[in-house]
């Protein structure tokens, strides 16, 4: 997932229209507009990334992942589902947790290492 990709989704997840986002996020309509428009190839601001990681309760670093994946050796989508997950209720952690590993130990891969 890239960065226009996950605002797009925020936008569609808070049903809002752009200049509403960029109004909730407090940069100009014109930011999410660069931003979403590939062919301008404009990198964000530092300010703009961080006003986004507040308002959507997301973690800096994945933002960056998102505009920089070779800065990284995660997956921008893994750190933000992992960030998500960190999000939920205990007991809804756990279940996720306990899906996952009775997953890992059906895959004959991950069981033999």
């Amino acid at each position: 997932m890239n960065l226009s990709e996950f605002i797009l989704e925020e936008m569609k997840k808070r049903d809002m229209s752009m200049r509403e986002f960029s109004s909730y996020v407090g940069v100009s309509p014109t930011t999410i507009s660069n931003t979403l428009n590939p062919q301008k190839n404009i990198l964000p601001s530092t300010d703009f990334l961080a006003k986004l990681a507040d308002a959507t309760h997301t973690d800096i670093a994945t933002l960056i992942a998102m505009v920089f994946p070779e800065l990284t050796d995660l997956n921008p989508e893994i750190m933000l589902l992992a960030m998500r997950i960190s999000q939920l209720h205990p007991e809804q952690q756990k279940m996720i947790r306990q899906l996952l590993m009775g997953m890992a130990m059906d895959d004959p891969d991950i069981k033999n290492q």
